[in-house]
């Protein structure tokens, strides 16, 4: 299986959402996932992270097809999102 990870920096103190739909059109949110050791929002400016760890990766399902990311960024919380 393949398997992968995120990188971000931010340039501002941000709250961060990232949501993955896999070909079949189902969604997992991968972040904020308390099932990860990863971060907890807000993400500070400057800082690096990785998603889901720098020990962990996301790995691809059988499915194949399209994988879209959803990535929503916000100097606030974003309750529906939560």
């Amino acid at each position: 299986q393949d398997s992968y990870a995120l990188y971000v920096r931010p340039t501002d103190n941000c709250y961060l959402y990232i949501f993955q739909v896999d070909a079949l059109g189902r969604s997992d949110r991968l972040f904020p996932n308390t099932d990860f050791n990863t971060a907890d929002n807000p993400l500070i400016a400057g800082q690096d992270y990785w998603i889901p760890n720098t020990e962990q990766y996301f790995m691809l399902d059988e499915t194949t097809g399209k994988e879209q990311f959803y990535i929503f960024a916000s100097p606030e919380s974003i309750v529906e999102l939560e």
